[in-house]
């Protein structure tokens, strides 16, 4: 199977951002978004979003950790390359690290492969004093050297603090059509507004919990790819609410139904910080993980802070 990735154009649910900084941020993040398949039954499917990230010259792939549920193997796991060629990590001799109460995992990736991964996707580094200038080296257009910098958050904090938009970028099972041992896919760049009114949310026995248990979320589309949240401890005073209403206007100014986010579960959430004047300047901090969502309503994200934890363990 070969893979193909698409154009596509940013939409925008329950906010607005200038066209400008839309196009500028599209064109800093298509490279920092990471497909992840799974073979299943001799075939490759698609399995969840994931980003490459360095910590001390090591690199990982963070996803969520559900995604690794119900059997699936990590030699049974692939990334596109920008080519169209597949990478299977079997060859990268991959071992996850999965958080015990948060739905975060890091998959280290060794040798040539992380080599061979770092020139088709650029890592964000985990250390907060490191800076990655999106313009420096992969971005082509005078729109996406506008964004000044691509920081991550510090494991110690929230990364929301003082941000009211987000965006998500991933690859949607809506947006993916096979044809001809040819997998086609559309990648999603959200911008999306930060819920602070969570009454609704962290209730006992919320609509979004009993949404997983009816129908599990990221469940396949049919085929089977990335298992609904499960052996997740929550805390609603920490997660990232996100509003995502069923109506998004893309950025030509046409409303259409906002995809479904099946398949973006492992995307990095970022914020929108330090808008400029000029309608195109911006940072954008890695803030959080996407991991669940109920449809028309919102999508709920791990705060990076979660990763702490882990990371300690990682280091050790």
């Amino acid at each position: 199977m070969s893979w193909q990735t698409l154009d596509t154009t940013p939409i925008f649910s329950g906010c607005m951002v200038p066209p400008a900084r839309a196009a500028a941020v599209r064109a800093a993040l298509q490279k920092r978004i990471v497909p992840l398949l799974v073979a299943r039954q001799c075939r490759l499917e698609p399995l969840a979003t994931g980003a490459l990230w360095t910590d001390s010259g090591r690199t990982f792939l963070l996803t969520c950790r559900h995604a690794l549920d119900d059997g699936v193997a990590l030699d049974d796991l692939a990334v596109p390359l920008v080519d169209s060629r597949v990478l299977w990590l079997r060859q990268a001799h991959p071992r996850a690290f999965v958080h015990p109460l948060h739905d975060l995992a890091l998959i280290e990736l060794r040798g040539g492969v992380a080599r061979l991964l770092a020139q088709h996707y650029r890592a964000v580094p985990l250390a907060a004093d490191d800076i990655d200038e999106s313009g420096e080296s992969s971005a082509k257009s005078n729109d996406a050297r506008q964004i000044k910098a691509i920081w991550p958050a510090s494991a110690r904090t929230s990364g929301t603090h003082g941000a009211r938009i987000g965006v998500l970028a991933g690859f949607p099972y809506a947006q993916m059509r096979r044809l001809d041992g040819v997998l086609y896919a559309r990648p999603l760049v959200a911008f999306v507004s930060l819920r602070t009114d969570l009454s609704t949310t962290q209730s006992s026995g919320s609509s979004s919990d009993t949404l997983m248990s009816r129908n599990p979320i990221d469940r396949a589309d049919r085929n089977g790819a990335a298992a609904g949240e499960r052996d997740v401890t929550r805390n609603p005073s920490a997660d990232v609410y996100i509003a995502y209403p069923r109506i998004a206007v893309r950025a030509d100014g046409v409303e259409i139904h906002a995809p479904e986010l099946d398949g973006l579960s492992g995307a990095t959430l970022w914020t929108v910080h330090d808008e400029s004047a000029d309608g195109i300047g911006c940072v954008l901090r890695a803030s959080g993980v996407q991991v669940a969502f109920k449809p028309g309503a919102y999508a709920r994200a791990e705060p990076l802070a979660a990763l702490h934890d882990l990371l300690e363990h990682v280091r050790a």
